[in-house]
């Protein structure tokens, strides 16, 4: 006999706490209107919201709320409940009679493309309107390495007022047009409130034009393979590494590289070269292979 068991019980999931508070900081008393308008429940169920402002005083209930902070740092706690026993929360600081401070990144000057391995120095600064001028251990450096929709962590975090470091090369040709580094620079103030300045550092770009004699042959760089004529798109000082392997010419016969415009004597099949800072076309020519 078979029987068919059929279970009505469910799992509740947890919703989701999004806090928001504006202004998060400013001169006391600050008045700071909070939300939770972003929160959700991943099964629909209805929610409950409950504010705690980390001051002592009394809660509060609702989507919206408002508080006033007398001078001094808080931490502000959202809860949210819903109709099954769920529970999430979020927090937000408060910084009452305090502002944060202005970074700057005073080097590399605007413009300023790299070549790869370079040494590039950051160099930067910070006020701040309570402390003044911060020190250089209230300074701290990251680079990440952009390729795509992604970020690799390239150098940092590093604490002071200069980095220095060596420009990487792309993680392979393809990446060159989509690659870049971002600099990030934090300031921290006597109490602990941060702020972040940004800068794009782009790479130098160069036209390199593959081509060959007579037209049509195939070449591999990097180990991209096609046919010529070509042209890529590289980083100044990036190493390429051309291939030229022995292929049947039209006619069916075997061809190898016989010469190279650029002058390479004794014609290799693979060469190594570093990308010039300008655009460039190297020609590889083919001949009958020699029959032993």
């Amino acid at each position: 006999q078979i029987r068919r068991v059929a279970s009505t019980a469910s799992t509740n999931r947890a919703p989701v706490a999004v806090i928001s508070a504006s202004p998060s900081y400013g001169a006391a008393p600050l008045t700071v209107n909070f939300s939770a308008a972003g929160s959700s429940d991943p099964d629909a169920d209805a929610l409950t919201y409950e504010w705690s402002f980390g001051d002592s005083s009394a809660h509060a209930t609702g989507v919206q709320v408002s508080h006033q902070y007398a001078k001094g740092t808080y931490i502000a706690t959202l809860t949210v409940r819903d109709t099954h026993g769920g529970v999430a929360t979020a927090t937000q600081r408060i910084d009452s009679g305090n502002t944060p401070p202005v970074a700057t990144i005073s080097a590399p000057a605007a413009g300023f493309r790299f070549r790869v391995g370079e040494q590039i120095t950051l160099q930067g600064s910070a006020t701040d309107p309570e402390d003044g001028t911060l020190p250089p251990a209230r300074l701290s450096w990251t680079v990440l390495l952009h390729h795509n929709t992604h970020t690799h962590p390239y150098a940092g975090p590093s604490t002071g007022s200069s980095l220095t470091f060596t420009a990487p090369p792309p993680e392979d040709l393809a990446a060159t047009t989509t690659s870049y580094l971002e600099v990030r620079l934090t300031a921290t103030d006597s109490q602990g409130l941060t702020s972040v300045v940004t800068r794009e550092l782009r790479p130098a770009l160069v036209n390199v034009t593959f081509d060959t004699v007579p037209g049509g042959r195939t070449l591999v760089v990097n180990n991209v393979t096609f046919t010529a004529p070509k042209t890529v798109v590289s980083w100044e000082n990036y190493a390429l590494t051309i291939d030229s392997p022995a292929q049947r010419d039209d006619a069916g016969n075997w061809v190898v590289v016989t010469g190279w415009a650029d002058g390479p004597v004794p014609a290799p099949a693979r060469r190594t070269l570093q990308t010039p800072a300008n655009a460039t076309t190297y020609t590889a020519t083919f001949g009958p292979a020699r029959v032993w």
